[in-house]
């Protein structure tokens, strides 16, 4: 086996390839969280043969669909300056590919932005470090509404293949072989105000991405796992061990041996999600507890009053009702929330 990673790109990749055959994107797995970068490499390759391109990456790009990174693309969009955008980057990249390592760094005329792959020289390869500078490249456009070119571009592989219709796309010639893929954006472009610029809207995303990132010192593995349980509850799936585990493309026996490696057992780890995503939802008091139960995977109320009675010594009714009356008198719950603990 070799290195796996989480990533959007696949799908991404996968999914413009069956708008390009005309087939249903029913038939494109929209759960290919978990990659191996051989696995990832071999699909791009053949993805460019099937489009009869030195460079899928443009094709990808061009026929991609707004809101296609979700959240994180409407941070950017909203954000005041395309310099406060960019700057997300390095706390945020995490949440597109948990082994990607991105950098902003001031240059005389601008700023430089710098990706790379821990432990890889080439990053993913020609195909994916492609996407993941053309990517930034669009959606800066995006976010500016002017067809906008960087300044200079570079990229850690070999150059392949015909590249006029990348440089086409770039309106700059890339250089390669660099240390990182990269661009540099220039001082009058970052500090030109957003048009879509929402601040309320911005702060708002900043606070839920927030959430989905791992926790200080907690490792990429058990944030991964957080996050496919926080997707199978916000999906109102059932986030049992099978389902989760083959999301994350592993069987369930070694994604138990996996969190057992750093003391976490999974039932734990559902408990520690499910506790911190009740409280969010009891906030709302217009929601019925029954539908609160539902949201957090419960068929029944009961189940889910015995669990949180066991997470937070009181049942949700007297959470609810405390939380209510702490936040007018500007305190907050004196109950100790319920978490899983690393093995130190």
């Amino acid at each position: 086996m070799g290195l796996r990673f989480s990533s959007q790109i696949l799908s991404i990749f996968v999914g413009s390839l069956a708008r390009a055959k005309n087939e249903s994107l029913e038939a494109v797995s929209a759960e290919m969280n978990v990659v191996d970068l051989l696995v990832f490499q071999k699909t791009a390759h053949e993805i460019a043969i099937e489009l009869q391109t030195d460079h899928p990456a443009v094709h990808v790009i061009r026929t991609n669909q707004r809101g296609r990174y979700g959240f994180l693309e409407y941070l950017f969009r909203s954000s005041k300056t395309l310099r406060q955008a960019v700057g997300l980057l390095p706390k945020f990249g995490i949440l597109f590919n948990d082994l990607a390592d991105f950098t902003v760094a001031n240059a005389p005329d601008g700023q430089e932005v710098h990706y790379r792959i821990r432990g890889q020289r080439e990053g993913l390869g020609q195909h994916g470090n492609e996407y993941a500078v053309l990517a930034l490249v669009q959606l800066a456009r995006e976010c500016l509404g002017v067809q906008w070119r960087p300044d200079k571009v570079w990229f850690s592989h070999c150059p392949e293949g015909d590249g006029r219709e990348l440089e086409e796309f770039l309106g700059v010639t890339p250089v390669y072989n660099a240390p990182t893929s990269g661009l540099l954006l220039d001082s009058a472009v970052l500090d030109r105000e957003l048009p879509a610029s929402e601040p309320a809207l911005n702060e708002l995303l900043m606070a839920h991405l927030n959430r989905l990132l791992p926790e200080a010192g907690r490792p990429t593995f058990v944030a991964r796992v957080e996050r496919a349980l926080n997707d199978a509850l916000a999906s109102r799936g059932e986030p049992i061990l099978d389902v989760v585990s083959q999301g994350l493309g592993m069987s369930g026996r070694t994604l138990q041996r996996r969190l057992g490696e750093y003391g976490i057992a999974f039932q734990e780890l559902l408990d520690s999600v499910r506790s911190r995503r009740a409280r969010e939802l009891l906030s709302d008091k217009s929601l019925p507890l029954s539908e609160v139960a539902y949201q957090l995977g419960y068929a029944e109320l009961s189940p889910f009053v015995r669990a949180f009675r066991r997470w937070h010594q009181a049942t949700p009714w007297e959470y609810r009702e405390s939380a209510h009356a702490n936040q007018h008198a500007g305190a907050s719950w004196a109950g100790a929330p319920f978490e899983a603990n690393l093995r130190s």
